[in-house]
């Protein structure tokens, strides 16, 4: 009788253990799903959330526009130290348009729903492909 309760208790252990290691894995992927789920439910409804990122995004804009009128002012100029200033301006507004399209791909979980009205996904690089191209933020200023 003590031999088949030993065996017994040794199926019944190397069971739950092949169990364990079976479902282990399922279980912790099914958790982490749930708490991602949750992160962004968490992020998509905070508003305060929202509102920072989008001020954010904007202030980013704003910048890069006054970076691309300077660059649009003193690029032709005859001046040579006027001239430096567009070269300045143009190097400030590339990386801004690279910061800022690397934030909006960062943050594209946040912008699920859609990019709020007035922003785009991505600033151009300068100078531009086609010279009369004007970008989107200096056609509605």
């Amino acid at each position: 009788m003590e031999r088949n309760t030993f065996f017994g208790g040794l199926l019944v252990s190397v069971i739950a253990i092949a169990l364990f290691a079976i479902l282990m894995p399922n279980w912790i992927r099914a958790r982490n799903a749930y708490r991602a789920e949750l992160t962004v439910a968490h992020m998509e409804t905070d508003l305060a959330t929202l509102q920072r990122l989008e001020d954010q995004a904007r202030a980013t804009i704003s910048q890069w526009i006054a970076a691309y009128q300077r660059w649009i002012q003193f690029k032709d100029s005859d001046r040579d130290n006027e001239r430096d200033w567009a070269n300045a301006a143009l190097m400030q507004a590339n990386n801004l348009a690279a910061t800022f399209n690397t934030f909006m791909l960062e943050h594209t979980h946040t912008w699920a729903r859609g990019v709020p009205e007035g922003l785009q996904e991505r600033l151009p690089l300068l100078p531009l492909a086609d010279p009369d191209e004007v970008p989107w933020p200096i056609a509605d200023w």
